[in-house]
């Protein structure tokens, strides 16, 4: 981390996503790759599931010396009922730095996370990944890599 520069998570409130849509929308269309054709549905759609509270809006912050405050991160997470195998999972569906994000920042984000998940009962955490860094990073927090899911857009 920066030296002299404070670095801080917060989850979103549902209300509080709007101030931030701009922002969140780009983190996970690219986070998730969506297609031109498909981005406009794919924000009313996700848009919709965050005022609902059925997804979770995380921003990571810088505090510099001079007190001002800079968007740094942004993921989000929903929790999943897998009632088939009996377990409750929250997801990490994007993660997208505006700035290089350290291990540090890492760190600070996957306790944020954990904590949220063990106070929803979830006993399972998941990450979908596009990048080999945030692949590399989540096996050192002691994920294991179960599967690789490929798709292909039909157009």
């Amino acid at each position: 981390m920066l030296e002299g520069v404070l670095y801080m998570i917060i989850r979103l409130q549902p209300d509080q996503i709007v101030l931030f849509w701009d922002m969140i929308r780009k983190s996970m269309i690219e986070s998730n790759k969506v297609p031109n054709e498909f981005q406009q549905d794919y924000s009313i759609n996700v848009l919709t599931k965050f005022l609902s509270g059925m997804l979770q809006a995380w921003v990571g912050y810088n505090i510099g010396e001079d007190g001002l405050k800079r968007l740094h991160t942004v993921f989000v997470t929903n929790i999943i009922d897998e009632k088939y195998h009996g377990i409750r999972v929250l997801s990490i569906n994007a993660i997208y730095g505006f700035r290089l994000i350290d291990e540090e920042m890492f760190k600070e984000g996957w306790e944020k996370v954990e904590e949220f998940a063990k106070a929803n009962n979830c006993n399972v955490l998941a990450a979908d990944y596009f990048f080999n860094r945030v692949r590399d990073i989540l096996l050192s927090a002691g994920f294991e890599e179960h599967k690789t899911i490929c798709r292909k857009f039909l157009h």
